[in-house]
């Protein structure tokens, strides 16, 4: 069987991938309104514990650094740092989660149906975003009205940054999800492998630490993590945090690369998925 995504001269393009995918936008959406609908419509406690969980997260990893450095109040300025920071990390890690194990969650339309196997991943994340933006805006109001940090002055450039974190986040959610899903097609042990890995990456990024307070061998190692510019950025975006542009460049390509080589063996595969799964 033929590649979904090749054009009418049998080549794969970037061009061919992106117009099958939007000839099928309406399938998109439809995808994206059925999770949606899920979340929101079918759930009382559901949204709940979605916006409030990182609240929770925050408060647990909080108590546990003041309880060492000796601090009493509950709401400070490492409470808001941790919450944003941890904000872009359950939209990473949580859609990689998911991302990783999409084709078999999706085995039955994928059988029946031969669509851009490419709308899967998309699903999850495009849905996701509802909850961070509504998590962003309960973080904006504590990050506004809290007493032991100043309002940063926001301007276009740092604007832009954060536009372009969700893209970055996406990518590597993207990537790390075809890659993963491309090897367990036949060794389905990646997948609940993946769950484990996923904790232990959270305490080798800087998420409860930045990168500026480790010594510099350890920088080195956490800065090589691609996930670690996220919070870095969000840093310097919110709190005016120091940023290490050698890290930035050298994970900027590292992603690209990566992303080049995940979309390359899915497409690669993608013709047996049906016959494996």
């Amino acid at each position: 069987m033929k590649s979904y995504y090749k054009n009418v001269d049998g080549k794969i393009t970037a061009k061919s991938i992106l117009e099958d995918l939007y000839n099928s936008k309406y399938l998109l959406f439809e995808f994206v309104k059925r999770d949606v609908k899920i979340l929101y419509t079918q759930s009382i406690s559901g949204p709940i514990f979605y916006v409030l969980f990182p609240l929770f997260q925050c408060g647990v990893f909080n108590f546990i650094i003041n309880k060492f450095s000796g601090k009493t109040k509950i709401i400070d300025g490492t409470f808001v740092e941790l919450l944003i920071c941890i904000i872009f990390w359950n939209l990473f890690s949580s859609n990689l989660v998911r991302g990783c194990g999409i084709l078999i969650e999706n085995f039955k339309i994928i059988k029946k149906l031969y669509i851009p196997r490419l709308i899967f991943y998309l699903t999850p994340f495009l849905s996701s975003l509802i909850t961070f933006f509504i998590q962003l805006i309960f973080f904006l109001f504590i990050y506004i009205f809290s007493e032991d940090i100043s309002f940063i002055n926001f301007s276009f450039t740092k604007l832009a940054v954060f536009v372009f974190l969700i893209l970055y986040v996406f990518i590597l959610y993207f990537s790390g999800s075809l890659f993963v899903s491309s090897i367990s097609i036949k060794y389905r042990d990646f997948i609940y492998l993946i769950k484990y890995m996923i904790q232990i990456l959270l305490f080798l990024s800087p998420v409860l630490y930045s990168l500026s307070s480790l010594d510099d061998f350890s920088r080195l190692v956490i800065g090589m993590n691609p996930f670690s510019i996220v919070p870095e950025l969000v840093r310097w975006i919110f709190f005016d945090g120091i940023i290490y542009i050698n890290f930035i460049i050298y994970n900027l390509i590292f992603t690209l690369l990566f992303f080049i080589l995940s979309l390359y063996l899915f497409i690669k595969n993608e013709k047996n998925i049906a016959d494996l799964l």
